[in-house]
């Protein structure tokens, strides 16, 4: 099985509105690199990160691989996963032509609120969000869900162009 790790790394001011644009630009990027890879025969799995220390960012690792391509259509094959990474870093190259729909940003936003809505019933998370209100200066609390419902298109957009621009890209390909 071959794999494929895309890691993309852009520094973003880690606020409260900055943080949701992140995440729901995680979901677009999902949306838009899903039948990418699909219909090379490939697994996605895609996580992100906002980091506070050494310094604040917005990270993205993309990870491909071969799927079984059981399941799938039926004249689905396996694309080389060198031709896979290819019409990955197409798909990423111009960010600012993304369609997002009126729709898909409102269904964004309702899983988001959802997401942290399901969180704040965690200890976990008050113990994040209190150490990062009172260590860092940082509250994702207050007013979430109205700072979610401000997220615009062009938002997400404009942080995917600096993610695709960002400091740091790189590709790990791991051959078995």
């Amino acid at each position: 099985v071959d794999n494929i790790d895309i890691a993309m790394s852009t520094p973003m001011a880690l606020t409260s509105d900055n943080y949701y644009t992140a995440a729901m630009a995680s979901i677009a990027l999902r949306k838009k690199l899903s039948p990418v890879v699909s219909d090379a025969g490939m697994w996605l799995r895609l996580k992100y990160d906002c980091r506070k220390y050494p310094h604040e960012r917005f990270s993205v690792m993309v990870s491909l691989g071969e799927s079984s391509v059981e399941g799938y259509a039926p004249n689905t094959v396996q694309t080389d996963p060198m031709l896979a990474l290819k019409a990955v870093r197409d798909a990423l190259e111009d960010p600012k032509s993304l369609n997002i729909t009126d729709d898909d940003l409102a269904s964004w936003k309702e899983i988001l609120k959802q997401y942290v809505s399901d969180q704040k019933k965690t200890p976990e998370y008050w113990m994040n969000a209190i150490s990062m209100r009172y260590l860092d200066g940082k509250d994702f609390t207050t007013g979430c869900d109205a700072k979610i419902d401000a997220v615009t298109a062009d938002d997400i957009r404009n942080l995917l162009t600096s993610l695709a621009e960002g400091s740091r890209v790189e590709y790990i390909i791991e051959r078995k």
